[in-house]
């Protein structure tokens, strides 16, 4: 091969990365996905480690400092009482993540008031959140709308909401999920 066709191969291989870049498509760089997660007693958990498999991302509990030893009625007065359980975990390695997955089930209609700590406590500005959750009679979908008042700054995609007819399939209906919001 001659010095001429070299030279064109190179600007070639220059004029597309440039263009990737000005038009803002990843060429190199892969996302970093962390699945965060919040279970008590209910398919969050398993369905966190499907996404987690499905998307190579990291697996991560948010653990509360609430014990819920009568589950309904410990719940129920953090909800009245307005109060908010601390997170037990902690997320120094946040930053290093592009796309974090956010899951929940639905209480009282309504996240677990712990999932207002983690969005009190972290920043996740700049990120693209895909938010899953679990509510069989089919609440909690303007707990999305939620988050994006909470995180405005964020990038909330389209959700997802699981009920007991979902879990049957729920490999299924994660991966076209997934598919659909990449």
């Amino acid at each position: 091969m001659d010095n001429i066709n070299k030279l064109h191969i190179f600007c070639l291989v220059v004029i597309v990365l440039l263009v990737s870049v000005s038009f803002g498509i990843k060429v190199i760089k892969k996302d970093k996905v962390l699945v965060l997660y919040y279970s008590y007693d209910d398919p969050i958990e398993g369905i966190a480690k499907t996404i987690s498999e499905e998307t190579n991302g990291k697996l991560k509990k948010i653990e509360s400092s609430s014990s819920y030893e009568n589950f309904e009625e410990d719940a129920y007065d953090e909800l009245v009482r307005n109060e908010y359980p601390s997170i037990t975990v902690g997320l120094s390695d946040l930053d290093k993540y592009d796309t974090v997955y956010i899951g929940y089930p639905i209480w009282f209609n309504n996240m677990p008031r712990v999932m207002y700590t983690l969005f009190e406590k972290y920043d996740f500005d700049g990120k693209k959140i895909n938010i899953f959750y679990y509510s069989d009679d089919k609440k909690g979908q303007w707990t999305v709308g939620e988050i994006m008042q909470l995180e405005n700054k964020a990038y909330v995609n389209e959700s997802i909401n699981i009920t007991n007819d979902d879990i049957k399939n729920k490999n299924e209906v994660l991966s076209k999920w997934i598919k659909e919001i990449s």
